[in-house]
């Protein structure tokens, strides 16, 4: 569990939107796993001045854990909630069991950064996660989507977040992000299935993440039903849609990247592979309608 380059970068991006860090709730103590030069360039692109000597005491201040980050970006209070004391967190916790209501509606801001796929009873640790989100607060959870075969138990799909994140669950989405795990990624911006009338299907190569942003609108209790999948549920409350077209998966489109490669005939082998799996990549996220996203 930890912040990655690719992670830090998203929590600094939904800070720099107005996110409010004051309160501050991590699922499983999160770890910073970057250099000092990574993290001092990261947090200057986001106007905090600081030097790589600074980064590098900021990393060491906690034994490279990620409460001295938050506090730089607001937080007053910084928890962390593991069902084992072996990572020094400040709550033992077990997830797959319900939170203490001591916890609900306390924090401002909740992050899971690589925790949720840990946890069996994934419905009742999503739903504590939801919970522990004050009214107006937000929750970033940043999950595996895809090539993530052995490593937990789930892994996790937009219409997963968009149909718990719901209004009836007290939750509104305010962005959903997707990158593949490269040095600097290009984002993509995921809308919801059920606007597109099909489902978001994505065969590729590479470990890719989903990056949830959401807001907490109600004080609605959430998944106390269990959400259904989107297209199953238009099917069943209209007998006049196809059933065969709005389940469809969309199939992705062939990649033949045969004339830049013939273009390039003179790359290093590793950088021609490197340029061929990006190609095949963008192809395939353009033919399934995602949108390029800016994430400084």
């Amino acid at each position: 569990m930890g912040l990655t380059q690719n992670s830090a970068r998203f929590v600094l991006y939904v800070h720099s939107r107005g996110v409010s860090f004051r309160r501050t709730a991590m699922i499983g103590r999160q770890q910073l796993l970057l250099e000092p030069e990574a993290l001092a360039g990261l947090l200057r692109r986001y106007g905090h001045e600081i030097t790589d000597e600074a980064a590098a005491a900021l990393l060491a201040e906690q034994e490279g854990f990620a409460e001295p980050l938050l506090r730089l970006i607001g937080a007053d209070e910084v928890r962390s909630f593991d069902a084992s004391s072996y990572e020094g967190a400040t709550d033992v916790h077990d997830l797959n069991q319900p939170l203490p209501e001591r916890y609900e509606s306390h924090f401002d801001f909740v992050l899971d950064s690589g925790s949720l796929e840990h946890v069996f009873d994934v419905r009742t640790a999503l739903a504590n996660c939801m919970n522990m989100v004050d009214n107006n607060g937000h929750l970033v959870a940043i999950s595996p989507a895809n090539n993530f075969f052995g490593h937990g138990f789930y892994q996790f799909s937009p219409e997963f977040f968009y149909r718990a994140f719901s209004e009836d669950n007290g939750f509104s989405v305010e962005l959903l992000a997707m990158y593949e795990d490269v040095d600097d990624p290009h984002w993509y911006k995921v809308v919801d299935p059920k606007s597109l009338e099909h489902r978001l299907t994505l065969v590729n190569s590479r470990p890719t993440y989903l990056a949830l942003l959401a807001k907490r609108i109600s004080r609605a209790r959430p998944l106390a039903a269990a959400p259904q999948e989107s297209d199953y549920t238009d099917v069943w409350h209209d007998p006049a849609v196809d059933i065969a077209a709005r389940t469809a998966e969309r199939g992705l489109c062939p990649s033949t990247p045969r004339d830049h490669l013939k273009r390039r005939a003179e790359m290093p082998l590793k950088r021609l592979f490197v340029f061929q799996d990006d190609l095949r990549s963008r192809r395939r996220m353009k033919h399934l309608g995602l949108q390029s996203l800016e994430i400084p």
